[in-house]
């Protein structure tokens, strides 16, 4: 058996998941996963990330976690 229990990641939105990793920052303490498709092309990424990641999320916040 394996010490590292990864649990199998959960879409939370559109290109959103939660994953196993602890002391990410995610509100549940697993990691976020995201990713941007075509029409992402050319925005900033922390507006984009910050669109993503909603309204408990600061697009000040995300430039500091970036």
């Amino acid at each position: 058996m394996s010490a590292h229990n990864e649990e199998t990641p959960t879409l939370i939105g559109d290109g959103l998941s939660t994953g196993g990793s602890p002391d990410t920052g995610s509100p549940d303490g697993g990691s976020v996963v995201l990713e941007a498709g075509p029409d992402a092309a050319g925005q900033r990424l922390d507006q984009w990330l910050a669109g993503k990641l909603g309204p408990d999320m600061s697009r000040s916040r995300v430039q500091m976690l970036i």
